[in-house]
């Protein structure tokens, strides 16, 4: 357990991927902030308020989505925990020892926790070798006020080359690329209002409409694929697919 860290991840139409989220969450931190969309194309909703009904830990409010930034500052917001790390609903750590977030980030006098992120590809054995380590900032050390850049898409955190921060050992395990169609069609949907401003994705986006997402995964899936280690792939077994 995490036992001085906070979760949090914002949610909109992630029914799919929530129950093995979740599961994992509970099992790893002692707080779990979620804000979800007041509107959702799925059970997003009811799968929420099941879960929180089921943990205590789980503190949930409900928000209309006005943009990635604003969202995610109130995640970061609900925190009472003297680190906070903000997660998708589509993805989940690597098995870390007790209390491993807080020690590492005092130990360094880190302000932000950098972690490396495996994008699963194809199946759940598989990563996408293309762009890795894809680095994610992730934690926040709250004392220190950081919070979002103002990005509506393509958020991070508002820091800059003088903030204390370092890499931490232990690694992101994404879903996202591998989500069945319903779920890739319902994120193009809620990407397509920002594809002006989304450089990652804004292109397909414009070009495909909401099958951009399904789209990309049929070039994804034909190369730069590499064998998920081992200590994830027991992880993430664990937990993907849990309902």
């Amino acid at each position: 357990m995490q036992n001085n860290v906070s979760l949090g991840v914002i949610v909109k139409n992630s029914e799919d991927v929530l129950d093995p989220f979740f599961s994992w969450a509970v099992d790893n931190f002692p707080e779990i902030n979620v804000v979800v969309d007041t509107k959702n194309d799925d059970k997003t909703m009811k799968k929420c308020l099941k879960w929180v009904k089921d943990c205590p830990q789980i503190n949930l409010i409900e928000h209309k989505f006005d943009n990635f930034s604003l969202q995610w500052n109130r995640v970061i917001e609900m925190t009472t925990k003297d680190f906070c790390i903000y997660m998708g609903a589509d993805e989940i750590l690597e098995e870390i020892p007790p209390d491993g977030i807080e020690k590492f980030m005092n130990r360094t006098k880190s302000h932000v926790g950098v972690m490396d992120r495996y994008n699963l590809q194809l199946n759940a054995e598989h990563y996408n070798s293309r762009g890795f380590p894809d680095r994610q900032f992730r934690v926040i050390r709250m004392s220190t006020g950081i919070k979002m850049d103002g990005k509506v898409v393509d958020e991070s955190l508002g820091v800059d080359r003088f903030t204390p921060m370092e890499v931490l050992p232990w690694s992101i395990i994404h879903w996202g690329h591998i989500r069945n169609q319903k779920a890739l069609a319902l994120k193009g949907k809620d990407r397509l209002p920002f594809a002006h401003a989304d450089d990652a994705d804004g292109k397909g986006l414009a070009e495909h409409g909401e099958d951009w997402f399904a789209f990309r995964n049929i070039e994804w899936n034909k190369s730069g694929l590499k064998v998920l280690p081992m200590h994830l792939h027991n992880q993430n077994k664990k937990y993907w697919g849990k309902k």
